[in-house]
């Protein structure tokens, strides 16, 4: 495997068309569309980054249960490897309700994040792999530096480049409980909203000064519609995303960061690899579902050839 995917994984029942600012008035309130698919951070970026041709092996907790069996088959059929996922008798597969507005932002509906399922990796699953993505942090089983250190630091020993992504969730955990892990990250991809929460700092800037101050390599940004911000001790970047059209934002930062590694992987510059990332997302949330858009990397090179980037502010 040249990448290996660990964190969180869950069932999506994806409504669209739903006026969340109203409440239910009949007894039967009618949708545009419901469909049902998969999710959940680690899943996003294994199944993209099979689509994108990189070998990716997912690693996460599911139920034994027909849920987590619809997962299982789901995340197969990318061509992702899916030896290594966890089965519980104990926990039901998470199952998150996930609501899009029309303008494609999306609000989720999920059982409180303590109750989600708790297994424990095994570090060797990461032997031998280029990237080792901790998609989830802040999220069990990943919810202190004991519980990242045991995966990343072998592999950084071993010669792995570390990626990792987080859900912020304050009453599970505090970001400072992660201090000790942060330098043996060399990629680290909060969205603004995740980062200026976990730092309490508003600026870019600060943001990356702080998180490179406790020993992150590379702070990358996902800005949204305005692309994202890179930054490490020799570089500073703000890379634009594409003019295209947004139908549903889930799983957009898990794409971003699957097509991030995909350029890396691939021995890009880091201006690169955040157009790349860009593409990709903008791929993605140009259909319904978390990982269902990204079809191919011969697709993204089309789209980056169709489409122009907005202009860098």
């Amino acid at each position: 495997m040249e990448v290996v995917c660990l964190g969180l994984s869950c069932v999506d029942v994806l409504v669209r068309g739903f006026d969340r600012g109203t409440a239910f008035r009949e007894e039967i309130c009618e949708v545009e569309s419901i469909k049902l698919g998969v999710g959940g951070d680690a899943v996003n970026q294994a199944m993209t980054l099979s689509r994108l041709g990189v070998g990716a092996k997912l690693v996460c907790g599911v139920g034994n249960d027909d849920a987590g069996l619809y997962l299982r088959d789901r995340v197969a059929e990318s061509g992702a490897d899916i030896s290594d996922i966890h089965y519980s008798t104990d926990y039901a597969t998470g199952i998150t309700v996930v609501v899009i507005a029309p303008d494609g932002q999306r609000n989720f509906i999920a059982p409180p994040a303590a109750n989600r399922l708790m297994f424990e990796p095994d570090p060797d699953v990461c032997a031998g792999a280029r990237v080792v993505s901790i998609a989830s942090i802040m999220l069990r089983p990943f919810i202190n530096a004991d519980s990242v250190l045991r995966v990343i630091k072998p592999a950084s020993e071993r010669g792995s480049l570390v990626c990792a992504d987080v859900v912020v969730h304050k009453g599970l955990c505090s970001f400072e409980d992660f201090y000790p892990a942060l330098p043996y990250i060399d990629y680290f991809f909060p969205n603004e909203d995740e980062a200026k929460s976990l730092t309490e700092r508003e600026s870019l800037d600060d943001i990356a000064d702080f998180l490179i101050g406790h020993g992150v390599q590379n702070v990358v940004i996902k800005t949204g519609r305005d692309g994202c911000f890179l930054k490490s001790r020799n570089i500073r970047l703000t890379v634009p995303t594409f003019d295209s059209p947004v139908v549903d934002t889930t799983g957009a930062g898990d794409n971003f960061a699957a097509g991030f590694i995909k350029s890396l992987i691939d021995g890009h510059s880091p201006a690169d690899c955040c157009r790349y990332a860009n593409a990709v997302a903008s791929v993605a949330v140009a259909s319904v579902g978390a990982n269902t858009g990204v079809k191919s990397s011969a697709q993204i090179d089309d789209f980056i050839a169709a489409h122009r980037q907005f202009e860098a502010k």
